[in-house]
């Protein structure tokens, strides 16, 4: 009896230290002490900033040149004289070769022979008219010389008007026997010698104006989306010594 008596005391014992383990300690003014435990973790933060990524697509194309022009002739003809050779600069309008020229040059000047008796012709008929006019008010002629007298003048105009455009249809074949350039830029082709027999529409020269330069290049379909116009490009040419030019996309 007396051991099932200590073993109940020590029990008790066990379970009034354990209540005031878990109590909260008093301030000594009847208060209540709360103490929190807190574990602090240190985190890492990052600013996130937005900036535009760019990328290099390293490409190859061909330079072409900003304008070029194949001349053409446009009269037949036996090339006479040559003006300007292969890797030349020429300016617009400036003459490169001429084209056997006697016959187109004979016609000019006798469409312009033609033009000035037209107009002198024509001043003729016009001062008869005036005084006709002025004789028929006076009643010194009939009223059917006076209209004799304008049919002469009409007709004097028609035929000005005819001359004028002779001259203007011999004056472009004369011109065409100078092959001009419409351009200026270099020759990069010719096709023709001193003596050459050329036809109507024969290629006579090619000139390049290579004051600007455009660069076609070929783009892998997986990055075309990546390509927009104004989008900058720094083009190396390996035919001038690897020198570097700055461009930008034009067109795609």
């Amino acid at each position: 009896m007396l051991y099932k008596l200590s073993a109940i005391l020590i029990v008790l014992f066990l379970l009034s230290g354990c209540e005031e383990q878990q109590n909260p300690e008093n301030n000594g003014d009847g208060s209540i002490k709360n103490e929190t435990s807190t574990n602090s973790i240190p985190v890492e933060a990052i600013e996130i900033k937005s900036k535009v990524i760019e990328q290099t697509l390293p490409l190859t194309g061909i330079l072409e040149p900003n304008n070029s022009v194949d001349l053409i002739a446009e009269v037949s003809g036996k090339v006479i004289k040559i003006e300007k050779q292969l890797g030349d600069y020429v300016k617009a309008r400036e003459t490169l070769a001429i084209i056997d020229d006697v016959i187109p040059e004979s016609q000019y000047n006798q469409a312009k022979a033609q033009v000035l008796s037209a107009e002198s012709n024509l001043n003729i008929a016009e001062a008869n008219f005036e005084s006709d006019k002025m004789l028929f008010e006076n009643g010194d002629i009939s009223e059917l010389a006076l209209k004799n007298s304008r049919l002469t003048f009409d007709n004097a105009k028609a035929q000005h008007l005819s001359a004028i455009a002779a001259l203007s249809t011999s004056k472009k074949s004369y011109e065409d026997t100078r092959i001009n350039s419409p351009i200026s830029g270099f020759i990069s082709r010719k096709n023709i010698e001193y003596g050459t027999m050329v036809s109507l529409g024969t290629r006579t020269y090619r000139v390049v104006d290579l004051s600007k330069l455009k660069l076609m290049v070929s783009v892998p379909q997986e990055v075309i989306n990546q390509v927009r116009v104004g989008s900058k490009a720094n083009v190396i040419v390996s035919a001038l010594n690897d020198a570097s030019f700055q461009g930008s996309v034009k067109r795609i």
